[in-house]
């Protein structure tokens, strides 16, 4: 019987992935199901979008989005990325 082998995937094979139905994750180019969130990472989440929020309130340089964009945040050339640097710091860059 042959052996089926496939190549590793990539980013690119991720990012046509359809958006809806089940979420992956991209391990060392492996697919994996990605969990459903749990309590403690929502909590976490919403408490740093809240921070955000107020920051943006006062510095208005983006805007603060609930979905994962991550598979279409490689078609704009100019994504930046956030670093947080402690309570009520937040820098781009």
């Amino acid at each position: 019987m042959a052996q089926v082998t496939s190549r590793p995937l990539t980013k690119y094979d991720y990012w046509v992935l359809p958006e809806a139905g089940p979420r992956y994750q991209l391990i060392n180019g492996n697919l994996f199901m990605a969990p459903p969130p749990n309590r403690f990472h929502q909590d976490i989440s919403r408490t740093i979008q809240f921070e955000m929020m107020k920051y943006l309130e006062v510095q208005p340089v983006g805007i603060v989005y609930d979905a994962d964009l991550r598979r279409i945040a490689h078609r704009h050339s100019r994504a930046s990325s956030i670093r947080l640097g402690g309570p009520g710091r937040i820098a781009r860059r």
